[in-house]
């Protein structure tokens, strides 16, 4: 990551705390289960359950915390207009992200 992106993920961290690195940790517990698998012989079959079942459910974590106090807290009113210029850099960068952990995890496999 650059220093821009470093930059642009600031605010999130300094948002969520210390919840921010639990799609990190998700990641991590999904590389470790496929490597482990890794000799087993229906470990394709198991590396993609653990995809679909642990990861993709995790990837949406920033996106749906940063934007649950517009449904939660009746905040939609004020807070609909200033999300609505940033929600499609969010969208962007959230899921060019969490292509990059795929691809990371793809090649495990």
């Amino acid at each position: 990551m650059n220093a821009q992106s470093i930059e642009l993920f600031k605010f999130d961290r300094r948002n969520m705390g210390t919840v921010y690195y639990v799609p990190l940790l998700v990641w991590c517990v999904s590389a470790l289960l496929i490597w482990q698998a890794s000799t087993e012989i229906d470990s394709y079959m198991f590396s993609f359950v653990v995809i679909q079942g642990i990861f993709i459910p995790f990837s949406c974590w920033h996106v749906l915390f940063q934007y649950s106090d517009l449904f939660e807290d009746g905040a939609f009113e004020t807070l609909s207009p200033y999300y609505q210029k940033y929600v499609w850099l969010d969208l962007v960068s959230y899921t060019l992200l969490n292509l990059k952990a795929l691809s990371l995890l793809l090649i495990m496999i």
